[in-house]
C-alpha cells in the first residue's frame, strides 16, 4: 500500500484530494500503521490508536474534530 510521507498518521493514497483540499469527512479514520489496511483480525494486533473525524469544516481555515 502506498502512504502519503510526512506525516504521523498513516496517510494511504486514497486520502490524497482530502489532505490537498483541506477536505476530510466525518467517518474517515486514520490509524498509527499501514498495517491496518490488512485483513482485520491481523491489523487489529498491529494498531496502536487511531483518529476519526467527527466533523469537518472545509478549506485551509476550517477545522476538524
Amino acid at each position: 500500500m502506498n502512504t502519503l510521507e510526512g506525516f504521523a498518521m498513516c496517510v494511504p493514497d486514497c486520502f490524497k484530494a482530502s489532505v490537498a483540499q483541506h477536505n476530510f469527512q466525518p467517518g474517515d479514520t486514520l490509524y498509527d500503521t499501514p498495517e491496518a489496511y490488512r485483513v482485520w483480525h491481523t491489523a487489529l494486533q498491529h494498531i496502536g490508536f487511531c483518529v476519526q473525524v467527527d466533523s469537518a469544516v472545509r478549506g485551509r481555515d476550517g477545522n476538524v474534530r
